[in-house]
């Protein structure tokens, strides 16, 4: 499922058990207290209390687990916006490879929980420009700090054979991250996890909610508007680089997840 969310910042408890989605946003998270477990690409990431979270959100995520009683700040930045701020091109890069970026708060120190609760108090009615303008400068300067560290990464290639029939799902998840630009089928995604095709595509959709055909779709394109952003390279060059059989077929993919097509894309986020 592709959402929009625009510009925001808002805290409250964590609502999971949905099915995957995506936003075309950069997406940051502080836990206030509790903890919150992700399904990203296939990997069961924790983000405790006291910690910062930050990844791109084209590429389709999850809350899996978390406690009622968790507190978080949420904040979602539109590309074009994250453009605009001309960060160091490595920032981008680590978030448009699809890359989870975790950091304790220490290391963002000293934009950690007060700043949070001010910028999302500058988000509520009713809306003043000016301090909305003094938050979003706060946050910038955050990720510029963040730029300087040595950004870890929490994508770390593992072995698609798996013991359990949800970690089967996950090592498809991570098998589909990893060969996505090939040719692959259901099969190929099966084999990978010792499944026969018929009960890899009933269990993947049970524990993700989508096929794994349709995640496989999700993931290229997430892949496509990172290169559209990153790169001078033609839509028919990233069509097929993205493993597209036809510039055709990308085309119809990409406007009816993200809304508009490539070129049009391209446009928005990268103006003459």
């Amino acid at each position: 499922m592709f959402q929009y969310f625009g510009l925001q910042v808002w805290r409250g408890t964590v609502e999971w058990g949905h099915q995957q989605h995506r936003h075309n946003e950069i997406e940051l998270n502080w836990v206030e207290s509790g903890y919150m477990t992700y399904n990203f690409g296939g990997q069961k990431i924790v983000v405790a209390e006291a910690e910062f979270a930050m990844f791109w959100a084209a590429l389709p995520h999850q809350v899996i687990d978390t406690l009622p009683s968790t507190q978080v700040c949420w904040a979602t930045i539109p590309l074009h916006i994250l453009l605009d701020w001309k960060l160091p091109p490595h920032l981008l890069q680590h978030q448009l490879q699809g890359q989870f970026l975790k950091l304790t708060a220490q290391q963002i120190a000293p934009y950690h929980q007060r700043f949070f609760e001010v910028w999302s108090q500058a988000f509520l009615p009713p809306l003043q420009a000016n301090v909305q303008q003094v938050a979003l400068d706060e946050v910038r300067a955050m990720l510029g700090r963040i730029s300087l560290l040595d950004l870890p990464t929490l994508w770390q290639p593992t072995p698609f054979m798996a013991a359990h029939t949800e970690e089967k799902s996950y090592a498809m998840a991570r098998f589909i991250g990893e060969q996505f630009r090939e040719p692959i089928q259901i099969h190929d995604m099966a084999a990978a996890v010792g499944l026969s095709p018929n009960y890899a595509l009933t269990l993947f959709k049970r524990v993700f909610g989508l096929t794994p055909n349709e995640y496989l779709t999700q993931r290229r394109i997430a892949y496509a508007q990172q290169q559209l952003i990153l790169t001078e390279l033609s839509v028919l060059d990233i069509a097929l680089d993205c493993g597209f059989q036809s510039q055709s077929s990308f085309y119809e993919a990409f406007k009816k997840i993200c809304g508009v097509a490539p070129g049009q894309y391209r446009r928005r986020l990268l103006p003459d």
